[in-house]
Parts: structure tokens; C-alpha cells; sequence
């Protein structure tokens, strides 16, 4: 019996000069996608996430596992729907208050790529801020008087 399995790789890029480099290679299988991304030249502390531009919006792999020498990966299950809406995988972390994303590749065709927006949604998901409870505007109870 012959199972119908598709390979795809994915160069990570540079998008600035840096030491960092990285691809990630999705197989596919019975429905599922078993992808496998590797970087390495990540400084020490760094803690970077594996992420996916998809057609509905940020996608968050998760966490790259990463070693002393600056090397790590992440090996995730994904749907195949999940998989055919990626259109660019890219790897980010934060740099004090600032997202910075390294590594990016395109899946397939691609796509334009607000990288602002990208960065801002990467923020929220790495530096999640605590929201703010509601102020109570409404004026105190006035105090009843107890009769004389």
C-alpha cells in the first residue's frame, strides 16, 4: 500500500544582516503535517518563537528549544488545513521592549507582508500586557443617616 506523503522546505532568510540562519521542512501524511524548524547563531538568552503569516491571521507554533551554543528548533503537528493557509514562516523574539524577527521564508506563493502589523500581534503574544480592569466612574453610595 503506497501512502501519499508531500515534502515541502522552507529556506529561513535573513532579514537583516545577522548571524542567524534557519529552514524548516513540513511533511505531510494521512492529513496531518509534521513540521520540523531548525535555526542556529542565536545569542545566548535569546528566546525565540516559531510563527506563521497565514490568509486568517498570526499563527503561533510555539517556542523554539533552544541550546547553549545558540541552536534549536521546534518539531510541531499541524492540520493540513492549518499548513495550506501559511503563506510565510518566521521565527521572532523580544529584544527588551522590541520584537525583532530574524528569519522569514515563504511557503509556496507567499505574500505582501505588513511586518508593523506582524510585529505588533508577535508583541501581544510574547509580551502579553495585563489588560487593565474597567474604572468604576459611577459616584459612591451616599451614606444612609440613621434617624435622630
Amino acid at each position: 500500500m503506497k501512502k501519499d506523503v508531500q515534502r515541502t522546505f522552507v529556506l529561513l532568510r535573513q532579514l537583516y544582516s545577522g548571524r542567524e540562519s534557519g529552514y524548516a521542512r513540513a511533511e505531510t501524511r494521512d492529513g496531518k503535517v509534521n513540521l520540523n524548524l531548525v535555526v542556529q547563531g542565536f545569542a545566548p538568552g535569546e528566546e525565540p518563537g516559531a510563527f506563521a503569516v497565514t490568509e486568517s491571521g498570526l499563527l503561533y507554533i510555539g517556542p523554539l528549544n533552544m541550546d547553549s551554543r545558540g541552536q534549536g528548533g521546534i518539531a510541531a503537528q499541524l492540520s493540513l488545513s492549518e499548513f495550506r493557509e501559511i503563506q510565510v514562516l518566521f521565527v521572532a523574539y523580544m529584544d527588551g521592549c522590541s520584537v525583532m524577527v530574524p528569519l522569514a521564508g515563504t511557503v509556496g506563493r507567499g505574500c505582501w507582508v505588513d511586518w508593523t502589523k506582524v510585529c505588533d500581534e508577535v508583541d501581544a503574544v510574547l509580551n502579553p500586557h495585563e489588560e487593565e480592569a474597567p474604572k468604576d466612574d459611577s459616584p459612591a453610595p451616599a451614606k444612609a443617616e440613621a434617624p435622630a
